[in-house]
């Protein structure tokens, strides 16, 4: 794939990110990536966007205002819900809205291979993410290791009463293989006091 080095601005502020392309030819249907509050496109975000690229779709990762290689000063992460820079608006347009016409895999689309119990106490948003109350995070990895998911990523996560809520990448896997997944992401919710009570689960098929 080729990747690019972009920048842009939005709201006066400089952004950077990184642009994968695949290799096939185009057009291809695109998504716009932005990590966990305190990530940078390098860490969690950059496995997702390669990842999604190899899949045959190209990619924007970037950095947020005040991390990694982007201008400006970090908001409030307990403020109003984040906004995209407005500069994806109007420079990508729907082409880069995960809610267009093209949608990737999401572990919403996916739950069916979870026991009724594990999926009532699922936790699902508008988008397809889905999380859970630490306490189930271990009986739902290792059902997705039985059915042969491959977890990804574990975000820990704490909501407000208004729903917005703060975010921390806690664990990423870039292998293939569903038992190692699986207990890289255990052993990521025994080693510290969790910063949250609910746990982001982020699969492959």
């Amino acid at each position: 794939m080729r990747i690019e080095r972009v920048t842009f601005e939005s709201e006066g502020i400089r952004i950077v990110g990184e642009l994968r392309v695949p290799d096939s030819p185009g057009p291809h249907p695109a998504v716009a990536l932005s990590g966990p509050f305190t990530g940078v496109k390098e860490q969690v975000v950059g496995t997702y966007a390669r990842l999604l690229a190899d899949a045959g779709l190209a990619t924007l990762a970037f950095d947020h205002r005040g991390f990694g290689e982007s201008g400006g000063r970090p908001a409030d992460p307990r403020g109003a819900p984040y906004r995209r820079p407005s500069a994806l608006n109007s420079r990508w347009g729907r082409s880069m809205d995960v809610g267009s016409r093209y949608r990737p895999f999401m572990p919403a689309d996916d739950l069916g291979i979870l026991s009724d119990e594990l999926r009532s106490q699922a936790r699902v948003d508008p988008n397809g993410e889905v999380s859970w109350h630490v306490r189930d995070a271990p009986a739902v990895l290792t059902e997705l290791a039985d059915a042969g998911r491959v977890a990804l990523g574990l975000d820990m996560r704490d909501y407000d009463d208004d729903g917005t809520f703060s975010e921390i990448a806690w664990s990423v896997y870039d292998g293939a293989d569903p038992t190692e997944a699986r207990d890289a992401a255990l052993g990521a919710l025994a080693l510290h006091e969790l910063p949250g009570a609910w746990a982001l689960i982020t699969w492959r098929p």
